[in-house]
């Protein structure tokens, strides 16, 4: 990336037009509009001038520290690569022992959720795109360099259990203890929710160039909490009626689950879309979040589906 593109990113990230920043510099919009097409380039107290502006360092904003993101890229690549052995070997266990589909799906999806987890967040690391990430609002001046080092953290923190898990199961499958998968996914699950809660907790204060804001985003930490509490109670329900009520997959039994699933899922993604939009007009009036009575009443009829759940189970064994 030349200096004039990452100039011209810095300011759409920071949430500056060109005359703002022009303002912000005693320049004329011209010069802005010139540095960013590579015409011209800022003298040495104009770039301390940008250095200030953007909360960033010199060496940072000429891009001769940006290739300290290659050691990052090259531990979460080999951290990826060291699945494939412990894929290979889990998918001879899975054949030997004749373990049904739904064997299969636990088994690797600790090394698809990571996979899925790699691409997205290396792309934002090495694009500076961040509008895939939940919550990202681009009208906010975030530091760039605090949300690539939560994402390298978040990353690697979920690499490395994904693949002592991918392990754990390996062993699960050659000792015969394959009843004990879902309680090990659903500790995988609370796991991987808990390293992305944590990384967003661990760098939340140094997000933002104005930390007015951070009394704002903290309100919506109740909305994160309840969104992953939503999920974990439908997977720990599922996994806990195909284990006690002994269910197997493609039953008629399973077939019936997902008139209850199906409402569940629809419902709460609703809920959490119309949530995140009011959540980002919030920030924008600069008001806290809250819970709308509806919410409470949506948690209602999760738990009661969830108890309908466990219902029908009993009902059909």
């Amino acid at each position: 990336m030349e200096f004039h593109e990452h100039l011209k990113q810095l300011r759409t990230n920071s949430g500056y037009t060109q005359e703002q920043l022009a303002r912000q510099l005693h320049v004329s919009r011209q010069t802005i509009s010139s540095w960013e097409q590579g015409r011209t380039e800022p003298d040495i107290t104009a770039l301390q001038q940008l250095c200030e502006c953007f909360s960033t360092s010199l060496d940072t904003l000429l891009l001769e520290r940006m290739e300290g993101y290659a050691v990052p890229y090259t531990f979460h690549r080999r951290l990826l690569l060291a699945h494939i052995p412990a894929a290979l070997l889990l998918s001879a266990a899975l054949l030997y022992q004749k373990i049904a589909i739904g064997g299969w799906l636990v088994s690797f999806s600790y090394l698809l959720l990571h996979l899925m987890l790699y691409v997205i967040l290396t792309y934002c690391l090495k694009h500076h795109d961040y509008s895939f990430l939940a919550g990202y609002d681009e009208t906010f001046a975030y530091r760039e360099d605090t949300i690539q080092r939560m994402l390298s953290y978040m990353l690697g923190n979920i690499g490395i259990t994904s693949l002592l898990y991918t392990l754990l199961q390996l062993i699960l499958v050659m000792s015969m203890q394959g009843a004990l998968t879902p309680y090990i996914f659903i500790c995988y699950i609370v796991q991987f929710c808990g390293a992305i809660v944590y990384a967003n907790r661990k760098y939340q204060s140094e997000l933002l160039q104005d930390r007015s804001l951070y009394i704002y985003l903290r309100s919506l930490n109740k909305l994160t909490m309840a969104m992953l509490g939503t999920i974990a109670l439908i997977v720990c329900s599922v996994l806990t009626c195909f284990t006690v009520f002994d269910i197997k997959n493609n039953s008629p039994q399973a077939a019936y689950l997902l008139f209850i699933l199906l409402p569940y899922l629809f419902l709460n993604t609703i809920w959490g879309v119309v949530q995140s939009l009011q959540s980002k007009q919030l920030l924008e009036k600069r008001q806290l979040f809250a819970f709308h009575w509806k919410s409470y009443l949506l948690f209602a009829v999760d738990i009661l589906l969830c108890l309908l759940l466990f219902f029908i189970c009993w009902w059909l064994r």
